[in-house]
């Protein structure tokens, strides 16, 4: 999928630095939540392992996650 990242605004990206990442998926105003597609760890900075590193320059990130474990 695709990102954008907002720090005082919607999509108006970061200031540089090392930052703890998470995903979540899109809000939803379904009834029922959907399944997890992803291991929910990553919902978590904290507990999802993920680490980006950002640069005064357009950066280009790739999330690596792991599909959710039934």
């Amino acid at each position: 999928g695709t990102f954008t990242v907002g720090t005082y605004e919607v999509a108006d990206g970061a200031l540089p630095g090392t930052y703890k990442a998470c995903v979540t998926p899109p809000f939803s105003m379904a009834p029922l939540p959907p399944p997890p597609i992803i291991d929910p760890k990553y919902g978590d900075p904290d507990k999802s392992g993920l680490v980006v590193n950002v640069e005064p320059k357009r950066n280009s990130i790739t999330l690596e996650v792991q599909r959710f474990k039934k």
